[in-house]
């Protein structure tokens, strides 16, 4: 089962996964809120 959904995430590696996307979205989000003030 978990094998299965790890194909799964595999196949989808054309770009960036959506779970990736928002990662990236929160880091920087972190990283502009730490370096503006």
């Amino acid at each position: 089962m978990v094998r299965k959904e790890y194909t799964k995430m595999k196949n989808t590696n054309k770009g960036f996964t959506l779970i990736e996307l928002i990662m990236v979205t929160i880091i920087l989000g972190i990283l502009a809120a730490v370096a503006i003030p």
